[in-house]
């Protein structure tokens, strides 16, 4: 925790005299993706959120790539000084809006964030019995405190699952996320941890502006893209805002798109873009 606390204080002295900073990205637990073969009772199922990653170190904020997050010192005031993993979280659909915020600890939209907190890294204990502790810390915490314990239930099998996932999604959520009970947390990508979604997201590395036709003439008609886990390049056409087609994300930008599938030569089935990668996060 000292070392975390120091190394934020040398972040800031290097960046007000200039320098620039290398991230180290934080080891925190990855989620694998969701197969029906999984044994459903060993895991409690929450919503996943579609906000940002964060990691509170007990003293400061970062993003899950390691770069400093600034928020208001209100925010922050009833903290506990221990490790709690989350998502930075505004509400459904507002994740631009959230990104808008995020940069500026004179926002006043600070209030409206919620710091979403679904595990506590640091406790060598197994995620159900984290989970206890982690709802024994809300009744430490005044009802005006920033930070929320995600909710963590059972669900009995796989098609009340599905169902689940389809309510969730109709009301806004990014889809849902399964912990397994007897896991301890491990900072990496394992099936201790599922993201269960309608489709499948990934990101590409925007190559080229395809110009528009029709009623997109004058404008951006698609992005080439290339993704980044495979290297293949594809357009993409869905998703995009007047605005966007109009003022696109530059060349080089790193976005989430989602898609249905492969094709059959292996390219994302029905691509849509989501939104920019911000740079750290």
């Amino acid at each position: 925790m000292f070392q975390r606390s120091l190394g934020f204080i040398l972040v800031v002295v290097l960046l007000t005299c200039g320098y620039s900073i290398q991230a180290k990205p934080i080891e925190l637990m990855l989620a694998e993706k969701y197969s029906a073969d999984i044994k459903l009772s060993d895991y409690l199922v929450s919503e996943k959120y579609d906000g940002v990653r964060a990691y509170w170190d007990g003293q400061a904020f970062w993003t899950r790539q390691g770069n400093p997050i600034n928020p208001p010192v209100s925010f922050v005031a009833n903290f506990p000084n221990m490790p709690l993993d989350g998502e930075l979280w505004l509400g459904h659909n507002q994740f631009a809006d959230l990104m808008s915020i995020i940069h500026d600890a004179t926002d006043p939209r600070w209030q409206q964030v919620k710091f979403m907190v679904f595990d506590l890294p640091n406790l060598p204990i197994e995620f159900s019995a984290r989970y206890l502790k982690m709802l024994e810390l809300a009744q430490q915490l005044p009802s005006n405190s920033s930070i929320k314990i995600v909710e963590q239930f059972d669900v009995g099998t796989h098609q009340q699952l599905q169902t689940l996932l389809n309510q969730y999604v109709n009301n806004g959520a990014e889809g849902l996320m399964l912990h397994k009970k007897s896991a301890l947390y491990r900072g990496k990508r394992s099936d201790d941890l599922i993201k269960v979604k309608k489709f499948t997201d990934a990101e590409a590395k925007i190559i080229e502006y395809i110009a528009g036709k029709g009623q997109f003439s004058g404008l951006v008609g698609a992005l080439l893209v290339e993704d980044l886990l495979t290297g293949k390049q594809f357009k993409i056409g869905s998703g995009l805002s007047k605005a966007q087609r109009a003022n696109p994300p530059a060349i080089g930008s790193i976005i989430t798109y989602k898609f249905t599938g492969l094709t059959k030569n292996e390219l994302p089935r029905f691509p849509v873009f989501l939104r920019v990668r911000s740079e750290g996060y």
